[in-house]
């Protein structure tokens, strides 16, 4: 009995994992392929016929079920596609350089509100805070408040990021060289000092975040340094006779410094979202695949903050958010981007906007 027990469980927790599959089948003249992704954890879908070939991904969690798409109806250069409960419609197109394919969507842009010049018109779960020369407006659904930071006003803000709740930017009351660190609870206002023993040049740059940690190139004196916040503490992690530290997809790897400042090197991370630039136009492109999803017209653009699927852009001085399940949305605006807007704008999603502690909480 024993024995058929085991066997039994043996074969449900077989048939029920989770695996790498690819399924082809036709529905109304279009070809399907079906892919589930174990690594990333999503379905990756591409129609086609003899025109036109569309794709589009799927964050569903894994389904013993094949053949997800129940119906796809045609409309010239459009498809509408019916899978889980749910529909979509994409549209091709083609010009002299690119073949793209368009989602398309029916998202509101009407304005809720103002605070401090800038316009709202939608938050989805997020927290904003805009960077106003002397300190940060805060902005959510529920919350706004403007915190002073410092006396003068600070056009170059360039050394400041986000470490989960907390905005960290040295004392720029210190002019060119930084001998402490500041830690804001975007939350609750407290800051936290965190002091330097050496001290960091203005022309240091963030070059990524990881866990509890940020870290800094310093481009003058040609070091690194990781700063925890959880333990409050800054060690130097590169020199001129030491490499560095870079995150490159999904592990640390040791680069040379003067490699790491010569090249301006960042911290990437794994993603199956790709986002790039061609010919002034924003396209989106999913795992290794090579159909271009066109997210907006880029004259004029500039990246703001890519979170998992999600990318925040600037046009001009709009700021909005394109995602393959919402396309589209016009978040905020303010005239004052038109002339500054590097390192300006930081976005918290709300999960982590609702911790209240201090640093010691931080885990």
């Amino acid at each position: 009995m024993g024995i058929i027990l085991f066997s039994f469980s043996l074969f449900i927790y077989i048939f029920f994992k989770p695996r790498n599959y690819t399924l082809n089948y036709e529905i109304n003249g279009y070809k399907v392929t079906e892919e589930y992704n174990l690594k990333y954890k999503l379905y990756y879908f591409k129609i086609e016929n003899e025109v036109y070939t569309y794709d589009f991904v799927k964050e569903y969690k894994y389904n013993i079920s094949r053949k997800l798409i129940s119906k796809i109806d045609i409309d010239d250069n459009c498809v509408k596609v019916y899978i889980e409960n749910e529909d979509l419609t994409l549209c091709a197109f083609s010009d002299e350089n690119n073949y793209y394919q368009e989602l398309l969507t029916n998202n509101t842009n009407e304005k809720i509100t103002t605070k401090n010049n800038i316009d709202v018109y939608n938050y989805f779960n997020n927290t904003y805070i805009v960077w106003n020369y002397q300190g940060i407006d805060v902005l959510s659904e529920n919350d706004y408040k403007n915190i002073k930071l410092f006396n003068t006003d600070i056009y170059n803000n360039n050394l400041m990021g986000l470490v989960n709740n907390f905005l960290v930017f040295p004392n720029y009351e210190d002019d060119y060289e930084y001998q402490e660190l500041i830690a804001l609870n975007i939350k609750t206002g407290k800051k936290t000092i965190i002091k330097l023993a050496d001290e960091i040049a203005s022309d240091s740059y963030i070059s990524g975040v990881y866990k509890n940690s940020v870290f800094i190139i310093d481009r003058k004196n040609k070091k690194e340094y990781e700063v925890n916040l959880f333990w409050k503490k800054v060690r130097e992690i590169g020199n001129e006779n030491k490499d560095g530290k870079i995150y490159y997809l999904n592990a640390f790897k040791e680069v040379g410094i003067d490699e790491i400042i010569d090249n301006n090197l960042y911290f990437e991370y794994d993603t199956p979202y790709q986002y790039e630039i061609k010919d002034s136009i924003l396209y989106l492109s999913y795992l290794d695949h090579s159909i271009l999803t066109k997210v907006d017209d880029f004259t004029n653009g500039h990246i703001i903050k890519i979170i998992d699927d999600t990318i925040y852009y600037l046009i001009d001085d709009t700021l909005y958010l394109y995602s393959p399940s919402l396309g589209r949305v016009k978040l905020l605006q303010n005239f004052e981007w038109n002339f500054n807007f590097e390192n300006k704008i930081f976005i918290i999603n709300n999960i982590w906007y609702n911790f209240t502690g201090d640093l010691n909480e931080i885990k």
